[in-house]
């Protein structure tokens, strides 16, 4: 049986999906639910404004947006800065950078694939 220790109160609780505790885990969900009501009453608001309205710090929206937990496609100014380079992004990476990432990742597959079809197959045959 696995225990852990929630990082928010320092309680222990069984692992979930998410590694908070059943009680923090109520208090987030309420969170998430006062922040969907300001987001639709404010959709132009910022992070900063966001942190305010739910009284809590920045760092925790910021946090919600790169997990993908809180959806900004229709809030434009819900913007934190992109993982890798610094710049504006509306999730954990820019535009230039998720293409950049992309890039190298179908390269890196192209060269494995390549050096699987060079290298000659070892083995052993049954009957």
């Amino acid at each position: 049986m696995d225990v852990e220790v929630c990082p928010r109160c320092g309680g222990f609780y069984r692992p979930t999906r998410r590694n908070l505790c059943p009680n923090c885990q109520r208090e987030e969900n309420q969170l998430f639910e006062k922040a969907r009501h300001y987001l639709k009453q404010e959709p132009q608001c910022n992070v900063y404004q966001l942190a305010t309205h739910l009284e809590v710090h920045h760092d925790v929206v910021e946090d919600w947006i790169r997990e993908g937990l809180l959806i900004v496609r229709n809030h434009p100014n819900l913007t934190v800065s992109c993982e890798r380079c610094g710049k504006t992004a509306l999730g954990k990476y820019c535009t230039a950078c998720k293409d950049a990432l992309k890039e190298t990742f179908q390269n890196a597959a192209k060269t494995v694939r390549d050096n699987e079809n060079q290298a000659p197959r070892q083995g052993f045959y049954s009957r």
